[in-house]
């Protein structure tokens, strides 16, 4: 499937109001860091960025296009809309038992596999990734993540 560019950023530009919308019902913190401060920078990128992709496909003049490949496949669509949801509720239902790191793991492995990489390229994607995550949230950003499995070794 393809689809313009214009089409494209005008989603990301209106995403990332609908994101600056919904911080102003965010608490007010004294100080300049509050919790609205990295949704309000990712709001303000996907404008940024979605407004010159909306500029450039208008001035390229390929327009509002939407066009479907003829080797679309309907079920691979279906098979990647069912492995998002799995990988969704697998976070959202296991996080607590099995911890960030080793369910972050398996899914970003999970993930490589079915887009068909190697093995080799796929365990060591997968270890980086959550290592670099971990790292993010646990020390970066001080965000508390469940251990899980791990318990004792984080």
């Amino acid at each position: 499937m393809q689809i313009g560019d214009a089409v494209t950023g005008l989603f990301l530009a209106l995403l990332g109001l609908l994101v600056a919308a919904f911080i102003t019902t965010f608490p007010t913190q004294a100080g300049f860091f509050g919790p609205g401060l990295f949704p309000g920078l990712i709001a303000a990128g996907l404008v940024l960025c979605g407004s010159l992709l909306l500029l450039r496909g208008l001035r390229a003049g390929a327009g509002w296009r939407i066009a479907v490949d003829p080797r679309f496949e309907p079920g691979k669509l279906l098979q990647a809309t069912r492995l998002l949801l799995a990988a969704v509720l697998s976070f959202a239902l296991l996080m607590e038992w099995v911890g960030f790191a080793p369910l972050s793991f398996a899914t970003l492995l999970i993930l490589a596999l079915w887009l068909r990489r190697s093995l080799l390229f796929s365990l060591g994607m997968a270890l980086i990734v959550t290592l670099l995550l971990d790292l993010l949230f646990r020390q970066a950003l001080r965000v508390p993540l469940p251990p899980g499995l791990l318990e004792g070794v984080f």
